[in-house]
Order: C-alpha cells, then sequence, then structure tokens
C-alpha cells in the first residue's frame, strides 16, 4: 500500500465531509481504555461479520480467537482498517470525504464512455492526539510517527496487541493466548454493538465504506503466518 499521506484521495484537498445519517445505533467513536476499539471487537466475531461484508476470498486462513472458526486475512484486514478509519472520523480525528476521479481502468477496458470516472475517499487530519489502541496505531502512522500497517500481518499484529495490551490475551513465546473466558463476556455484551454498528454503515454510509474498503483491500498484501 502507498505511504499514509497519499494511499487515500488524489491530493490533500478534501472531498465534501460525509456524515452518517441521524437514525443509527449506537456510534462507534469512542476511544476506551479498557473497552478494546471497534477493530478488535470485530477480529473477536469475524465468523459473524464475514457473512455480512464483501470480498472475503482473499488471503490466507486465520482463526478467530476461541472459536473453531476461519476468516480470510485481507478481507478482514481491509475491514479493521475501514472500520478503524470511520471510527477516528466519528470520533472527531478524522474528516472524509469523497471526489471522483479518472477510472483509469475503465478507460483502458474501454468500457461505456459514460461512467470514466470512480469515487475516491481523501481524508484531513482534525485532532493529532492519538487515541489508544488500533485507532491510535494508525494514526500515529499518518503523522509519521510510527510504521504503516501495509500488510495483512501487520493489521492483525496490531489488534492482538491491543488485545494483550488490556489483559485480554498474552504471548506465550511467539503464539497468542487469548483469555477465552475474558473475551466471552466481550462478546456478550459490547461485540453486538460493534457488529450491528458495522452491518449499519455498510448500508448507511455504502458510497463511503466501498471505495474505502476496496482500497485497502487491493493495497493490503497478504503474508504467511498467524
Amino acid at each position: 500500500m502507498p505511504e499514509p499521506s497519499n494511499h487515500l484521495g488524489p491530493g490533500p484537498q478534501p472531498g465534501p465531509p460525509t456524515n452518517p445519517p441521524a437514525a443509527q445505533p449506537p456510534t462507534w467513536g469512542r476511544h476506551d481504555d479498557q473497552i478494546p476499539s471497534v477493530g478488535c471487537l470485530l477480529y473477536l466475531v469475524a465468523d459473524e461479520v464475514i457473512r455480512q461484508g464483501v470480498g472475503w476470498d482473499s488471503g490466507i486462513p486465520r482463526k478467530v480467537p476461541c472459536r473453531r472458526a476461519w476468516v480470510h486475512d485481507v478481507g478482514f484486514a481491509a475491514t479493521v482498517m475501514t472500520a478503524t478509519y470511520l471510527s477516528l472520523r466519528n470520533s472527531g480525528h478524522l474528516a472524509l470525504g469523497l471526489v471522483e476521479v479518472p477510472d483509469t481502468a475503465a478507460i483502458r477496458r474501454r468500457t461505456t464512455p459514460r461512467r470514466r470516472t470512480t469515487p475516491e475517499v481523501t481524508r484531513s487530519l482534525l485532532k493529532a492526539t492519538p487515541p489508544p489502541g488500533v485507532p491510535g496505531v494508525v494514526l500515529n502512522a499518518m503523522l509519521g510517527t510510527g510504521p504503516w500497517p501495509d500488510t495483512s500481518s501487520s493489521v492483525f499484529g496490531m489488534v492482538r496487541k491491543e488485545l494483550v495490551e488490556l489483559d485480554y490475551a498474552r504471548y506465550g513465546g511467539v503464539f497468542f493466548r487469548p483469555d477465552c473466558a475474558k473475551l466471552a463476556m466481550l462478546r456478550a455484551s459490547v461485540c453486538s454493538d460493534a457488529v450491528r454498528w458495522w452491518q449499519w454503515v455498510q448500508v448507511a454510509e455504502a458510497p463511503l465504506v466501498s471505495p474505502l474498503f476496496k482500497r485497502f483491500r487491493v493495497g493490503l498484501r497478504a503474508e504467511g503466518g498467524g
């Protein structure tokens, strides 16, 4: 994936801001010191999320913690990044917009001349103080003070790191060891809110979510390892 400064949109000028409709589930923009970020919560129930999402045919299988279920890593890593961007938008750290840019792929294919543009997502930084967890890692990457998660492995790594920091898991050597009892409590409470929010934004904010997800899915490259 290109560097954070230009991997979304054609330049620094944002398009018209996109805001969610008023009627929605609890807005996922909170960044609590004890509750994992939305990307982590979706990871814990990834086998439920994949039935609602798009693009689950790429990458290698990754096991869902404490469940007999697997998800394809590139598709789910793109989901984590998309959800994280939206949560940073909701918390006032980012402004996201849409602009129409030339669709070079369509031009090369010589498709219908009426459609020679495609939507691109632009972003503007509004607040530089990083929140905890995965959103903070992503924001620091935008600021150039941390590495950019440009592979599916790095996205899964930062999700797991947050769970370890919050004492929901640990590492035994190189092996990720989730605390299944603690994760079950999260699944019974806040995970359902995260899933409902993610399902809602895919429909209510499809013009923004679809190109954002596509951009991350194309940019992320699968690596070996679990």
